[in-house]
């Protein structure tokens, strides 16, 4: 896993706030994100090379490899290299120490549960996001993720609960796109996204990069052409 690259968001507009070995719960808001989180966190001795925690939360619009600018709703537990030696600079959480073997894992990850109120809209989607040191994510019988809906389902709860103890840690949290917010002349709804998870990959990559729905409608009748002549041969 030496010197393995794991690609970085850009994390300078997120808030943060510093996780310590605590039991803790608090809310924390951000734009549209407004999110209650609890955790059970114990460690052992730090040593040099070690990663520390912190919670980003954010609201906004992020760029995708410049291509275009995509709405995203995140509320995470991120691995951050040494806190106390960047002074709480928190631009190198989700940074990997280039030397893995000579890490240590202090902390002890008992217990997280990350809860969220969305608005359900056709141009918002939100899913957990999981990583461990082995750039994997948990086993699905390691988390929970349930929605509950409220308000005539106009607005959804999305709960994020860890149910195993870890020591390896790296994400943990939800994390939402808005396509209301992308760049372009429109976008891409949370149906067609869904949608286009099931296409061939290099068509699905297309129409990811489209920015209106004319184009989008052509290329999902192709797609129909394609697995109508898929199955005939």
């Amino acid at each position: 896993m030496d010197s393995f690259y794991l690609k970085h968001d850009n994390v300078s507009s997120y808030k943060a706030y510093r996780v310590l070995a605590e039991e803790f719960s608090d809310r924390f808001e951000d734009g549209d994100v407004n999110c209650e989180v609890s955790w059970k966190i114990s460690y052992a001795n730090i040593s040099e090379d070690h990663y520390d925690y912190a919670l980003l939360y954010y609201s906004g619009v992020r760029s995708f490899d410049r291509v275009r600018d995509g709405g995203i709703d995140v509320c995470a537990l991120v691995f951050c290299q040494n806190l106390n030696e960047t002074n709480g600079d928190y631009s190198n959480c989700g940074n990997r120490y280039s030397s893995y073997d000579t890490i240590e894992w202090p902390y002890i990850i008992e217990e997280v549960t990350i809860r969220a109120n969305f608005t359900v809209t056709d141009s918002a989607i939100q899913y957990p996001n999981t990583l461990l040191s082995s750039i994997r994510p948990l086993d699905k019988a390691d988390f929970e993720w349930t929605s509950q809906y409220y308000d005539d389902n106009k607005i959804v709860e999305k709960t994020l609960t860890l149910t195993k103890p870890q020591d390896r840690l790296l994400v943990f949290g939800i994390y939402g796109r808005d396509f209301s917010r992308d760049s372009g002349a429109s976008w891409i709804s949370r149906r067609e996204f869904q949608f286009s998870l099931t296409l061939p990959k290099k068509l699905a990559d297309r129409i990811h990069l489209l920015s209106n729905r004319r184009h989008l409608n052509k290329y999902l009748h192709t797609t129909e052409i394609y697995r109508r002549t898929t199955v005939v041969n």
